[in-house]
């Protein structure tokens, strides 16, 4: 269709589409992405993207992730931290992700990020390193059973996160170190083409995307996304 997908190429501004139940999510490197249907904040926005933008993915990147990590700091869900690239983490756990790509639809450019936090979900069966913000809020009290949180509540001050990313582009992605896990601490990347364990010392992300490390030898290096992929540290 000319309109393309939810209509968007009739938007002049960013368009939310959010869901109760997914069935093919995606995560990153093509993993699926499972949920529980109806406890989880599952969405995807469609920024329009102007004539050079593109050029821009990296820093749009850092800014969105910032964005949306510190809307939910500040419903008090957490110490939420960024693992490079996309991942939302809890205490040394993933909370969420998103997964940015961009789309053409008619004539134009849109920047579709999809979004997906674990809110109310209790269990996680062969997933040991998921958690949710109910999960993590439980096993922070001893006495108190946490309600259930309202999963529109949270998606609607994401989605005002995002729109103020989107708004200051330069100064979230400024933020985005402040909140990247394992910042100037060991740590482990694993190559994706050899399985070949690499411990280092997390120096921060650069314009390009890539990550910064310092080797054992004490010389410096840098790794695109899709050349290793970051280990998770207990």
């Amino acid at each position: 269709m000319e309109s393309g997908a939810m209509g968007v190429n009739t938007q002049k501004n960013p368009l939310v589409l959010y869901t109760d139940v997914q069935t093919q999510g995606k995560g990153q490197r093509g993993n699926t992405w499972i949920s529980e249907a109806g406890k989880n904040a599952m969405f995807t926005v469609a920024f329009p993207l102007m004539p050079g933008h593109e050029n821009r993915l990296v820093l749009m990147n850092k800014a969105l992730a910032a964005g949306l990590t510190d809307a939910l700091i500040e419903l008090g869900l957490g110490s939420l931290e960024i693992k490079w690239p996309n991942d939302l983490i809890l205490n040394h756990m993933k909370v969420g992700g998103l997964l940015m790509e961009v789309i053409t639809v008619g004539s134009k450019k849109y920047l579709f990020l999809g979004v997906g936090v674990n809110v109310n979900q209790m269990q996680f069966n062969d997933q040991p390193l998921a958690t949710s913000l109910r999960l993590n809020l439980e096993k922070s009290r001893t006495s108190t059973e946490v309600e259930i949180l309202n999963i529109r509540e949270i998606i609607e001050a994401m989605v005002c996160g995002l729109w103020n990313a989107w708004d200051q582009l330069d100064a979230f992605a400024a933020k985005y170190s402040d909140w990247l896990y394992r910042k100037e601490q060991m740590i482990t990347l694993i190559a994706c083409d050899s399985n070949e364990m690499i411990d280092c010392k997390l120096i921060g992300i650069n314009e390009k995307g890539q990550i910064s490390v310092e080797l054992s030898s004490g010389e410096m290096a840098e790794f695109h996304h899709g050349e290793v992929k970051m280990a998770y540290t207990g």
